[in-house]
């Protein structure tokens, strides 16, 4: 799956997409959706200022079919949905399609992945993993053990941290490739699988693990 292109390959069109965002984001909507509009005269093949063009229509109730216009044109350039076009049609009322791809998915938590932890822990106090470790050690003792773990969306190897030390052999599963690339930077893993978990635990051998978590 490639990402969709950060540049429209235009410098004009790339400069008004920025003020196109600066001003939604201070909330002059009519402003975006006109700077928006002039991006995709330059670079009418340029996802995100589809995108961009129908947040700002969205913001007007009487432009809700504009808006709607605006995203399937970007979802019809990135059919994976990268940006996050289906989600942003589910909120206007179409939920012909899953709102949230795993395309979207893997976009989001590769841009978060380099402060993720930072955010998550530092920022919010997540304690999840820790969690788990004490349950498990209430319920099998502290001399607890388990061979063969799966951490089923592992993220940067928060969870497999906590299970040093009681974990044999951990495999590490997650959409993100970014995410996974922070985990192998643990050496804690001795196998790391990208996909789907419904998909890459539909091909793992039936009884291959004796503890799978997710935190």
């Amino acid at each position: 799956m490639r990402a969709p292109a950060r540049s429209s390959g235009d410098l004009l069109a790339d400069r008004r997409y920025a003020w196109a965002e600066a001003a939604l984001a201070e909330g002059d909507a009519g402003a975006a959706a006109d700077l928006a509009a002039q991006v995709l005269e330059r670079a009418p093949g340029y996802g995100p200022a589809w995108l961009l063009l129908g947040r700002a229509r969205a913001a007007d109730p009487a432009l809700r079919d504009e808006a709607a216009a605006a995203f399937r044109a970007a979802l019809a350039l990135d059919p994976e949905d990268a940006l996050g076009a289906r989600l942003h049609l589910a909120e206007l009322g179409d939920a012909s399609e899953e709102a949230i791809s795993p395309a979207y998915v893997r976009a989001l938590f590769d841009g978060y992945a380099g402060r993720f932890e930072r955010h998550l822990v530092e920022g919010l106090g997540y304690c999840g993993p820790a969690l788990i470790r004490a349950a498990l050690e209430r319920l099998r003792g502290p001399e607890v053990r388990f061979g063969r773990v799966l951490d089923l969306g592992c993220g940067t190897g928060l969870m497999g941290r906590a299970l040093c030390g009681i974990a044999g052999t951990l495999t590490g599963i997650d959409l993100s490739p970014g995410m996974l690339a922070e985990a192998r930077r643990t050496g804690l893993y001795a196998r790391l699988q990208e996909g789907d978990l419904r998909d890459v635990l539909s091909r793992e051998p039936s009884g291959s693990a004796d503890l799978a978590v997710a935190a």
